[in-house]
């Protein structure tokens, strides 16, 4: 089954584990939820894994490139413990893809995927943790419940981890909270694993740690009445996407027991072919198509636009070859002020343009969620809440509570 192994693509970061140097690898699409730790100098093994070369050619190349000899039996076992992990591409990996996909279409519910890691205990605690969110350094003041005005058209809010993001967080429950009395949201989130489609929907209820979110039924009606039943062919890649679900588990602590909440979830990506060609996505009629349908259905359903979605992400961990230094933390803060002037101006154009000519050299993973909501939402006033840098000298990123307001 594994004569030629061929290694699957996988997130293979170089990491510091006391003063040694190992590899953690990871599955960016979670068919896989392991994170496998390996001995730096795996690596040589793991270049040669292509599905071109069988034990023998690898541990031949290896010679013939280190002068080092390693064992054939010692490749074999690294060739099966990937395997075990269903981190090649093969029979074992394809038919574990084939159950989750079948489970996930079978299922009426899109089943929370939240780590550990992101939120713990039962609901009482997490609620405890939300709240606790507005005791934290730099964190906004406390929430005076009941909106007193209906100002609030959209807003940006991060997809960054509580830990990390929980004072940011407090900023967009309060904007929320303070700011909308509407109780229908369009919940745009970055797609985060590659997807042929501009737009990945799906019409799943939405699970979180807090309950099921209901999908609203009349904005679905309409949207399959205008776009087609196949806009929900790859809606399998919200299985394991976390962006859409902070933003639901944060309106669920608001609003959970309101009858008339409600969501529609959408995941926003693969835009990198406009960006290289600086072509701006609303020329092509398929993604106008979809945003023209957006636009109508949030007003008819006065729906509430939110954006998931986080700014730059620096450091080793996303391939960057040096250490995040202070110097460099500056240097994307003021990019990022470049890039939310941009926003305030509510201008779509403007805003794609300033991403695409950089080439998105920092990596804003919310760049797609966001142009949609800009398309979206039109003639607002963009105001700037909170901007947050979440340091780290492998792993830095950036992200903003950024609201829209009626004119």
């Amino acid at each position: 089954m594994n004569e030629h192994p061929k290694l699957r693509d996988i997130e293979i970061l170089p990491v510091m584990q006391g003063k040694n140097k190992v590899l953690v690898l990871q599955d960016p699409t979670k068919i896989s939820m392991d994170s496998l730790t390996l001995p730096y100098k795996s690596i040589m093994v793991i270049k040669f894994l292509n599905g071109l070369n069988d034990i023998r050619d690898i541990q031949t190349q290896i010679m013939r490139e280190t002068g080092e000899l390693i064992y054939s039996d010692d490749i074999s076992k690294l060739v099966e413990l990937l395997d075990k992990h269903y981190f090649l591409d093969n029979e074992n990996y394809h038919n574990k893809s084939k159950k989750i996909k079948e489970e996930f279409k079978n299922n009426k519910i899109r089943k929370s995927i939240l780590a550990p890691d992101n939120i713990s205990g039962d609901c009482a605690s997490l609620r405890k943790s939300i709240e606790d969110f507005f005791t934290l350094p730099d964190s906004s003041d406390q929430i005076q419940f009941n909106a007193s005005d209906d100002l609030l058209e959209g807003i940006i809010s991060p997809h960054i981890d509580f830990e990390r993001g929980g004072a940011c967080y407090s900023y967009v429950l309060k904007e929320i909270a303070e700011k909308c009395k509407k109780r229908k949201f369009l919940v745009l989130g970055t797609a985060h694993n590659y997807s042929d489609s501009f737009f990945s929907f799906t019409f799943k209820d939405f699970e979180t740690p807090l309950g099921i979110a209901k999908i609203n039924q009349s904005a679905k009606n309409n949207i399959i009445e205008n776009l087609g039943e196949s806009i929900t062919n790859d809606e399998f890649i919200h299985v394991f996407e976390h962006s859409i679900e902070f933003q639901v588990l944060l309106l669920q602590y608001l609003f959970q027991d309101d009858p008339d909440f409600s969501i529609i979830p959408i995941l926003c990506g693969n835009l990198q072919e406009n960006i290289h060609n600086m072509r701006e996505p609303l020329e092509i009629p398929e993604y106008r198509k979809v945003i023209d349908t957006l636009k109508e259905l949030v007003i008819s359903e006065n729906m509430c636009v939110i954006a998931g979605a986080d700014l730059s992400h620096i450091g080793p961990r996303f391939r960057d070859s040096q250490q995040v230094s202070s110097n460099l933390l500056e240097i994307v803060r003021q990019e990022d002020n470049r890039v939310l002037e941009t926003i305030q101006k509510v201008d779509p154009s403007l805003f794609f343009s300033s991403i695409a000519k950089i080439r998105n050299k920092f990596r804003i993973c919310g760049f797609a969620p966001i142009l949609a909501q800009l398309y979206i939402i039109g003639k607002c006033k963009g105001v700037p809440v909170k901007y947050c840098q979440a340091k780290d000298p492998y792993a830095s990123v950036t992200f903003t509570a950024f609201s829209f307001y009626k004119k």
